[in-house]
């Protein structure tokens, strides 16, 4: 083999080193984000109780948390924006809140991973998932 093909040959295999690597660390973050959402993390019953939404797991525990807590969490780009490849968060200005922004239309299961509430302004494109409704819920504690 000649110099410039012992390179060629060195620089494809370090490339396809660099890939697989990059494979594998995409399937344990797949991995683990897959584990994360356990049968253990779904909910039995799902209630609105008064100005909050009450939630029975699986494993027995419960958790509540306020409506508005709730509404303030949306998880959806126009709520807390986008981030493009570079890091940039893109956001669209806060709005300030209606009084019917809290108001709970209708709460759906999404997938065996999320719900999705519909409240009385309209605004429906935030799916929580059952790990985020944890969080959200024990902030509410401390």
């Amino acid at each position: 083999m000649l110099d410039d093909e012992k390179f060629e040959s060195r620089n494809k295999v370090s490339r396809i080193y660099v890939l697989e690597r990059k494979i594998l660390r995409i399937n344990f973050l797949l991995s683990k984000s897959i584990t994360a959402y356990s049968p253990q993390m779904r909910p039995k019953d799902i209630q609105q109780i008064g100005e909050e939404l009450a939630i029975k797991w699986d494993d027995g525990s419960e958790s509540f948390m306020s409506l508005e807590s709730l509404r303030r969490h949306c998880p959806c780009a126009g709520c807390k924006g986008e981030v493009d490849v570079m890091g940039n968060l893109y956001k669209n200005p806060d709005q300030p809140y209606s009084v019917s922004a809290f108001r709970l239309r209708s709460v759906a299961t999404v997938g065996g991973y999320a719900i999705q509430p519909v409240w009385a302004d309209g605004h429906s494109s935030g799916l929580f998932s059952y790990d985020y409704l944890k969080r959200i819920a024990a902030g509410e504690k401390q």
